[in-house]
């Protein structure tokens, strides 16, 4: 067979690649993420951490609009219902209690994350989350700005609807849409004011110093 047989510098399992090529590997066998390089005959492999990784994809990433963050492995852990955890992609922090599909927050960064087919993704910034993504109230309360975007689509805002907390707060909406905020109270997030639109959130976020990178 043509190619190049390169070893995992993690576990040695032999991948056959293309020669004459250099990039990023991630091994079948232990999924650990590797620079291998074929434009020699015997083959490189330099085993890559991830923050590495993410400096050399991120221009490309960019550049065909996709996230700049790789996503993360999901793990099963043991325990009666078998709970799902990943590191965040963000910051890496674990993520435990995942469920398929269900946005998740991190608790250190405060950044959102989808998981999805055996993988923690960033959350897209026009995601729009009908279980919504929670504000801290301390965040909300002591909040100097106001993204100008609708808190339930993203969309340019051109009115506000008043929320009431521990004081009505006049929350941002586009034409279309008036019920994209409202008081977290359960068990699915912090205590605070949940909005549908995960680009307000960021912005929201950013603004008022509540996201960590």
């Amino acid at each position: 067979m043509d190619g190049i047989v390169v070893r995992c510098p993690a576990c040695q399992t032999a991948h056959r690649l293309p020669a004459n090529r250099s990039g990023i590997v991630q091994c079948s066998a232990c999924k650990e993420r590797f620079l291998a390089d074929t434009r020699t005959s015997d083959g490189k492999a330099v085993l890559m951490d991830q923050d590495t990784i993410d400096i050399v994809l991120a221009p490309f990433l960019e550049a065909a609009g996709l996230p700049t963050r790789a996503p993360e492995l999901i793990e099963s852990s043991d325990g009666l219902f078998g709970s799902k955890s990943a590191r965040c992609p963000t910051c890496k922090f674990v993520i435990k209690g995942l469920s398929s599909g269900v946005p998740a927050r991190c608790d250190r960064c405060g950044n959102y994350s989808l998981p999805k087919k055996g993988y923690l993704h960033p959350l897209e910034e026009n995601f729009v989350s009908e279980i919504g993504c929670v504000i801290p109230m301390m965040t909300f309360e002591r909040a100097e700005r106001m993204p100008l975007v609708c808190c339930a689509c993203g969309a340019p805002a051109t009115r506000s609807i008043r929320l009431s907390v521990s004081h009505d707060v006049p929350m941002p909406y586009c034409r279309q849409h008036s019920a994209g905020a409202w008081i977290n109270g359960s068990s699915t997030g912090p205590y605070g004011v949940s909005v549908k639109s995960y680009r307000f959130y960021r912005e929201f976020m950013q603004t008022n110093g509540g996201l960590r990178s």
